[in-house]
């Protein structure tokens, strides 16, 4: 049986009105030595139907339906049922791929020399065009450079094991980069970053994202999964990005809910004695919400901050 250069992993759930658009954006690539797995989480719309649909009309596509258990499980079947080497590419159902997405990519692996190859997302574009095995590690940790999300890239089937996508549904927000954490770390090449839109994300009010609340309760949660991503003999060698990465969790909550970030837990205290470690040094919205104990503190900052950069647009707009 035919292994194709590429297998595209679509996870489905409640994507009725895009659906159909994605599909056509995949099927209508350039590069075509690829399969197209739709996985159907379960969707209580009519994405079951759509998917048994557009199979009939193309033989690149196989349909698979699970009862809903999650983007990451949907993920994970994909990958168990996507024939073998190849290049992985994940595609949410409700964004699209430019046309030269697939072959942009490819090309860039050049035949296998590299394992992850990173393109653009919308505006988004790279400096440089090639991260080292360490520094792809530290920036998937801190969220720099590259983009979080699962997409945008094809990455070697075989540097997916039994654990990259062993994340529960406890964790409904960042399983993204915990995946990207635990391939970096599998990775042992080059990875290459090519500055071309290869993914195009569609802004949607109610994706998870846009909906999901994060607080300190939740970001303990997640640090313990982030720090079971990291090899035990890699972590002190990536502590300052780890540090980064929990002290912008807690900015991010301060702009919805200052009044539990400056709750003490011991999400707080032990970022704080880890800091102290590697003296490692603070902004000035950093120390307010470490330190502020009045939420309306931190609402004037954020103002503050708003106003400065409504300000910085209107000079720069007149220059």
């Amino acid at each position: 049986m035919h292994s194709p250069k590429i297998s595209v992993i679509v996870p489905i759930y409640n994507a009725e009105a895009y659906l159909r658009h994605c599909v056509e954006s995949i099927l209508t690539q350039t590069f075509i030595d690829f399969e197209l797995l739709l996985i159907d989480d379960g969707s209580p719309d009519n994405c079951n139907v759509i998917c048994d649909e557009l199979a009939l009309k193309d033989s690149r596509i196989r349909v698979f339906h699970q009862s809903n258990g999650g983007v990451t499980s949907a993920r994970k079947l994909g990958l168990e049922k996507c024939r073998r080497g190849g290049y992985i590419m994940f595609v949410d159902a409700d964004d699209e791929l430019p046309s030269t997405a697939l072959e942009i990519l490819y090309d860039g692996a050049e035949e296998g020399k590299y394992d992850i190859v990173h393109g653009c997302v919308n505006r988004q574009s790279f400096s440089i065009d090639y991260l080292s095995v360490a520094d792809y590690r530290s920036v998937c940790i801190s969220g720099n450079i590259v983009s979080c999300a699962p997409f945008a890239k094809i990455i070697k089937r075989e540097l997916f094991d039994d654990g990259t996508l062993n994340i529960p549904r406890s964790i409904p927000k960042g399983e993204d980069m915990l995946m990207n954490i635990r391939l970096a770390f599998t990775n042992q090449k080059t990875v290459r970053l090519i500055n071309k839109v290869v993914y195009h994300y569609l802004y949607h009010t109610e994706s998870c994202i846009n909906t999901f609340k994060s607080n300190q309760e939740y970001e303990t949660l997640y640090h313990r999964y982030r720090m079971m991503s990291i090899p035990l003999s890699e972590v002190e060698k990536y502590q300052r990005e780890i540090i980064t990465t929990r002290l912008n969790a807690l900015k991010s909550i301060a702009f919805v809910d200052p009044s539990d970030v400056v709750k003490t837990t011991s999400f707080k205290t032990q970022l704080v004695e880890d800091m102290k470690k590697i003296d490692y040094k603070l902004d000035v919205f950093g120390q307010l919400v470490l330190t502020c104990k009045v939420p309306v503190a931190i609402r004037l900052f954020i103002w503050a901050i708003g106003i400065g950069n409504k300000i910085r647009k209107v000079v720069c707009k007149q220059s």
